[in-house]
């Protein structure tokens, strides 16, 4: 139990800071790209082996770890633009409604069985991201942000939806890689790479530099990345089955972000968004226990 509430802490924490961070004016992408990179030290300290090597190539998973590694960065950053224009409930809900993505996918592709409770649950998970989607705070300002505010909570899903299904696939066709840390240090090591590429185009393109703060704002960011994703391989390792593991790590990143969102970072709840939390806590519910 220790090990899946320090998982759901450190989770929430990896929103929380994004909230933090938006008072300084950083980049937010060397945030992400610092942030991968200290995963993939933190993965090589906590194997004892670096994790990236000329080989990977040739392994059967490798382009499962670069559409991961896509979708990892291209995700956060697009929770951290979420987290910006409309606050850390929605992209608390947002990021754990993928599963939405995922139970369409598993039925359509594996024509798993649906029955009135899983329905039902789609069904709230639906309500949650409409009204999600349509409670940001920015909402309320010009058209240009309005749309933003659609925008990226809704890439947010889509892109966490991609990753569910990718794990998903992973887990079906290499069951051997399953909590393996050093794979996850693997995944960490692609969207990194993929990171520093983007700087330097963006670098050659338009001479935009490097920037200390956001770097070491990557840095903070990075820890608790990684050993969110420990922990939650260490509740599962201690005889936890998943599907009461991660229904209840999800549920508790979204209760407890919103809740210390609110109440250490004056963040607002209005009506919508507190509909949706609960929306989104009683779609994992239904569908975790269908």
């Amino acid at each position: 139990m220790i090990l899946l509430i320090l998982s759901i802490i450190l989770s929430s924490s990896l929103v929380l800071l994004f909230k933090w961070f938006g008072k300084f004016n950083l980049d937010t992408l060397q945030i992400l790209v610092s942030n991968y990179w200290t995963c993939v030290i933190c993965a090589t300290l906590y194997t004892g082996k670096f994790p990236l090597n000329t080989g990977l190539i040739h392994e059967e998973w490798f382009l499962f770890t670069v559409m991961m590694g896509f979708f990892f960065i291209t995700g956060f950053y697009s929770a951290a633009k979420t987290i910006e224009i409309a606050g850390v409930s929605v992209t608390s809900v947002m990021q754990k409604m993928s599963l939405l993505i995922l139970v369409a996918y598993t039925t359509y592709f594996y024509h798993e069985s649906l029955n009135l409770i899983k329905i039902l649950g789609l069904l709230a998970a639906i309500g949650a991201i409409f009204l999600s989607a349509s409670g940001g705070k920015s909402l309320e300002n010009q058209q240009n942000k309005n749309l933003l505010a659609i925008i990226f909570p809704i890439a947010t899903l889509i892109l966490g939806g991609g990753v569910d299904i990718c794990i998903f696939e992973v887990q079906k066709s290499f069951p051997q890689l399953s909590g393996n840390a050093g794979f996850i240090g693997v995944l960490f090591g692609m969207a990194g790479i993929m990171g520093v590429t983007i700087l330097i185009f963006r670098y050659f393109a338009y001479k935009k530099g490097l920037d200390k703060r956001s770097w070491l704002a990557g840095i903070l960011l990075g820890i608790p990345n990684f050993f969110s994703i420990v922990t939650l391989l260490g509740a599962l390792n201690m005889g936890w089955e998943g599907s009461v593991v991660f229904p209840i790590n999800n549920v508790g990143v979204i209760a407890f972000a919103t809740i210390v969102a609110w109440l250490l970072l004056g963040e607002k709840l209005n009506t919508k968004k507190i509909a949706s939390i609960l929306l989104s806590i009683l779609a994992i519910l239904l569908i975790a226990f269908s």
